[in-house]
């Protein structure tokens, strides 16, 4: 429990404690490792471009013993996490007879870990939200003409000729005025055009809501002062 809010949990815009322990990881193996051009001669036609360390030891006992994280099923988490976000990735395995060696490649990040590691919604889920949106964008493109004609022929006015390129004109607006189109996020073309911000108030897709990921209270309000200085 927090201090200062009473609350159970991290605090609102704090990583989580598995991405904290993952970029502690990282800096443990770089402060004890070695340059590329220093590796073992053997080590270097399997060092991936681009790599900026090479680590040789003992990858389990660092985390488990030296660590302090005992339990296995962290450690594999936590490996895994860690080759998900390609910060590392293993150029030997250890065994009776010689230790283990691994690349480092980059330090784990917070887009990273959200693009990578972090999993929102289920497939399930996600299916369902792509459907629903596909759905309110096939109903929006049925009516356009009817409730915002001075929208669409802002657009036609432009040079859109076709639903998608409606699309791609209204995705273009500033997100404030988007956001004054569709109040309540009734359209929403974060799925249909590439690079669109979500504006369905969807928890961790809408900048705007807060969601369960972490750090999900800060981005939220550094995304409402952007939106505010536009």
């Amino acid at each position: 429990m927090t201090a200062a809010n009473g609350r159970l949990g991290r605090p609102p815009g704090a990583t989580s404690a598995a991405y904290d322990a993952c970029t502690l990881i990282y800096s443990e193996m770089l402060a004890r490792s070695v340059p590329v051009n220093q590796a073992p001669p053997e080590l270097a036609p399997l060092v991936p471009a681009g790599a900026v360390a090479v680590f040789v030891g003992n990858f389990m006992v660092l985390v488990r013993t030296e660590l302090g994280m005992t339990s296995a099923q962290t450690y594999y988490a936590r490996k895994s996490e860690l080759l998900a976000m390609g910060a590392i990735a293993q150029l030997r395995r250890g065994s009776r007879f010689r230790v283990g060696a691994w690349a480092l490649l980059r330090p784990p990040t917070v887009d990273r870990w959200l693009a990578q590691v972090a999993r929102p919604f289920s497939q399930r889920r996600e299916v369902e939200l792509r459907e629903r949106h596909a759905w309110a964008i096939q109903e929006f493109l049925r009516i356009a003409a009817r409730l915002y004609p001075a929208l669409v022929a802002e657009a036609v006015a432009a040079g859109a000729t076709t639903g998608a390129e409606l699309l791609a004109y209204i995705a273009a607006l500033p997100e404030a005025r988007l956001r004054r189109l569709f109040p309540a996020g009734e359209v929403c073309l974060g799925y249909a055009v590439a690079g669109a911000v979500h504006t369905c108030q969807v928890p961790d897709l809408d900048p705007s809501v807060p969601g369960r990921l972490a750090g999900a209270w800060k981005r939220r309000a550094d995304h409402l002062a952007k939106l505010a200085a536009g």
